[in-house]
């Protein structure tokens, strides 16, 4: 890894920072679409073998410049239902607990997946880590002086994006992971960040691509691990991530129709063969009251 100096070159205009960002104006070379016109030999509308066999959609999402396909294959849940039955007295505080860790768990992954997904719409191939020295604990304080640091910048670089992770270390102290597109003024951004935490009590690491291409998914997935490693503690309500306002991430969504998942997977698997010449996607299936797939193309 390597350490860059130069001129901000993100291209997108971005408002001033906000919670973790809403969708507005999209990388038009990265949001691809994938043109589903029926190439793959599926019928969207196929009739069920049976009457219990799900509907099933498909949400896919291209990432052309950076040569990624994610695909999710679910269910499609029909409103309606039965009455939840009222679990005894004995049994509340248990069921209460389990569907907390429940929520918590799907809590991470989804923040996972939004991480991973924004830095792939940014084109984000460098790592910034701002630091404290001190063994600084607090995440309130740390949320304002990211939200500081975010303002001195954007007074040269208003079109500065970034999505931001935080992390706390096994001692306790809390520091960020921002990933970024493009060369980075080391100089710059560390005098804005003591700026605000205090000459001599914090510094910032800026680190490049890997080799000689710059792959956006190795540091997508990298930055995104840390919403599972370093943040087993947070106060409900508390953000997971923070990002530039205006990052759309691109989506389609397909109903495929009542076939089986297996059968969706391979069509899923086409696509990408078709799409990137990705022999082998990355397939990983799901569990619980509803079955789903994950699809991963990385070219």
């Amino acid at each position: 890894m390597s350490t860059n100096k130069g001129e901000n070159k993100s291209n997108e205009e971005v408002r001033p920072d906000e919670a973790r960002g809403c969708d507005s104006n999209p990388r038009e070379e990265d949001a691809a679409l994938l043109d589903l016109k029926n190439p793959h030999k599926w019928e969207p509308s196929t009739q069920a073998l049976e009457p219990w066999q799900p509907q099933r959609r498909m949400t896919g999402r291209w990432w052309k410049a950076q040569k990624v396909i994610e695909i999710v294959i679910s269910q499609v849940r029909e409103s309606g239902g039965g009455k939840r039955k009222k679990a005894k007295d004995n049994d509340q505080d248990e069921e209460k607990e389990y569907l907390d860790e429940k929520r918590e768990e799907e809590s991470r992954l989804r923040a996972k997946g939004a991480v991973r997904r924004r830095l792939l719409t940014i084109g984000a191939d460098h790592l910034l880590t701002l630091t404290y020295r001190e063994n600084m604990t607090d995440i309130a304080r740390a949320e304002v002086d990211l939200r500081e640091f975010l303002k001195l910048v954007r007074v040269r670089q208003p079109e500065f994006l970034y999505v931001a992770v935080w992390e706390r270390q096994k001692r306790g102290a809390i520091h960020w992971h921002l990933g970024v597109p493009g060369f980075q003024d080391i100089r710059f951004l560390r005098s804005c960040w003591l700026q605000i935490v205090g000459a001599g009590n914090g510094n910032i690491d800026v680190r490049g691509p890997r080799g000689d291409k710059p792959s956006s998914a190795s540091l997508a997935r990298y930055i995104a691990k840390y919403i599972l490693k370093g943040q087993e503690v947070r106060r409900r309500g508390q953000h997971r991530y923070r990002c530039s306002v205006g990052i759309v991430v691109p989506k389609e969504v397909y109903r495929l129709g009542a076939i089986s998942l297996e059968k969706a997977i391979e069509i899923a698997k086409e696509l990408i063969r078709d799409l990137l010449g990705v022999e082998k996607p990355v397939v990983f299936v799901g569990g619980g009251l509803y079955d789903w797939a994950f699809i991963g193309g990385y070219g």
